[in-house]
């Protein structure tokens, strides 16, 4: 698992880590507008939220099957190219 305790403390962070625990396909652009973030801090936070988010899916300990199936098939979509 990945360790983000570093981050716990970080309000931030974990605003964007549970945004994406509810939507785990949103888009940076999307968390900004839905949580009114400026885009420096999304960007410095978002691709550790999503990778943390995924392995959660992963191991079962949130669940989001429509967005799992939706991301699923993209990654399947763009490793055939």
């Amino acid at each position: 698992m990945i360790d983000y305790t570093m981050y716990a403390e970080n309000e931030d962070f974990m605003e964007i880590l549970n945004y994406l625990r509810g939507d785990c396909i949103a888009s940076e652009c999307e968390v900004i507008d839905a949580l009114d973030m400026d885009a420096d801090i999304v960007e410095e936070h978002y691709k550790l939220a999503q990778a943390v988010v995924a392995e959660e899916i992963e191991n079962g300990i949130i669940g989001d099957p429509e967005g799992a199936a939706i991301a699923e098939l993209a990654m399947n979509f763009f490793s055939f190219m």
